[in-house]
């Protein structure tokens, strides 16, 4: 997978892998997250309240805690207004197109070959 060749290790809030598996998730996602990867490291994250994170839903909420809380290197995140609070949070800030840009960049993925495959997603940029 991209991620672990890129980043070695991946760490997401549980709140993060209750989403993936949620039963509104696509039957991969759903799949995927219940045979997780070695590399992806799923951790409790307590949220206090916090004035800031109220707008986002929980995932977005317990990721950027959890990178604070860890002094992460990079947060992915897509949501607009989770990006702005991330980078406001003096967090390094990726989004999937990040990602496979990284990715393209090692000669990992063919750049215009995936894209075209997450035109036919839900992905919105």
């Amino acid at each position: 997978m991209l991620f672990s060749q890129l980043y070695g290790q991946v760490l997401i809030p549980q709140t993060v892998r209750q989403e993936l598996a949620d039963k509104r998730s696509p039957t991969v996602v759903q799949a995927w997250i219940a045979r997780s990867p070695k590399w992806l490291v799923i951790q409790m994250v307590d949220i206090i309240s916090d004035s800031d994170l109220d707008n986002l839903d929980p995932g977005e909420q317990a990721a950027i805690v959890l990178a604070e809380q860890q002094k992460a290197d990079l947060i992915l995140i897509d949501d607009l207004l989770g990006r702005q609070i991330a980078l406001a949070r003096q967090l390094s800030v990726t989004g999937l197109l990040g990602v496979l840009d990284e990715a393209a960049r090692q000669n990992l993925v063919n750049f215009p070959e995936v894209i075209s495959r997450l035109q036919q997603t839900t992905f919105r940029a």
